[in-house]
C-alpha cells in the first residue's frame, strides 16, 4: 500500500533534463536510469524523436513507497530557440500549466513540471548545517583518501578547496543528518544497451525488482 504521505521535493522523483536528452540522442548513451538513496536500479527511459516537436518516452518505472511505478509510452510537446552560438535549445512544454520547463518530473503516470505538483527543492527544505554536512560527505567519500586516479589535479585542489569552505563554514556546530522525511533520493545516469540493463528491464517487467 502507498505511504498517504509523499515527498513534497522534486529529488524524490524520477526526472529528466530535456538539455541532457538532447545531447544524449544518437550517442552511444541513449538511456537513462534512474537509482534510490540504496544505490538499487528503479528504472529506465528510453527517447525517441516523433516529429522535432514530440519527444517519445518509454519508461519502465518501478512502484516505490510513495509513487505508482509507470510502463505507459508518452508524448511530451517541445518547443526549441536558437542560442547566441548557433545552437538549438530544447524545451517541454508542460502538460498542464503550459509553461515552458527543461526539468520533467513524473509522479504517479504524470510527467509535469515541479510547480504543478507542488514539490520544492530539498535543499530549501533543510537547515543550512544539514545542508553542510550533506556536502562535506560527498567530497569526503570522493576525495577523502587522496586524489582519485583519472582526476585532474585542478579538480582536485577545488575539491580541497571546497571542503575547507564547508568546514569553516559549518564551525563548531555539529554535524547533522537531514531528517527522514528527506532521505529519498533518486539520481539518473545514462548508461548504453548493456547486458545488465536488457537484465534489469526483462526482470522488471517479470515482476522481480
Amino acid at each position: 500500500m502507498l505511504e498517504p504521505q509523499q515527498p513534497r521535493f522534486s529529488e524524490a522523483y524520477p526526472r529528466i533534463l530535456i538539455s541532457q536528452v538532447n545531447a544524449r540522442l544518437g550517442t552511444e548513451r541513449p538511456i537513462l536510469q534512474w537509482r534510490n538513496h540504496h544505490g538499487h536500479a528503479i528504472g529506465t527511459v528510453r527517447f525517441d524523436w516523433n516529429t522535432e516537436q514530440r519527444l517519445i518516452l518509454k519508461p519502465r518505472i518501478q512502484d516505490l513507497p510513495y509513487c505508482e511505478g509507470s510502463t505507459t509510452e508518452v508524448e511530451l510537446s517541445m518547443t526549441s530557440e536558437l542560442t547566441g552560438y548557433g545552437n538549438r535549445q530544447y524545451f517541454n512544454m508542460c502538460e498542464r500549466c503550459g509553461q515552458r520547463i527543461n526539468i520533467v518530473v513524473y509522479c504517479d503516470g504524470f510527467w509535469r513540471c515541479s510547480r504543478c505538483f507542488g514539490f520544492r527543492n530539498r535543499s530549501a527544505l533543510m537547515d543550512r548545517p544539514v545542508r553542510i554536512t550533506m556536502e562535506l560527505e560527498v567530497l569526503e567519500n570522493e576525495i577523502g583518501d587522496g586524489r582519485p586516479f583519472r582526476m585532474r589535479q585542478k579538480t582536485y585542489d577545488t575539491k580541497r578547496e571546497r571542503m575547507r569552505e564547508l568546514v569553516a563554514a559549518l564551525g563548531k556546530q555539529p554535524r547533522r543528518s537531514p531528517d527522514k522525511r528527506f532521505r529519498f533520493n533518486i539520481t539518473g545516469c545514462w548508461e548504453a544497451e548493456t547486458d545488465s540493463l536488457l537484465h534489469f528491464e526483462s526482470g522488471f517487467s517479470r515482476g522481480l525488482y
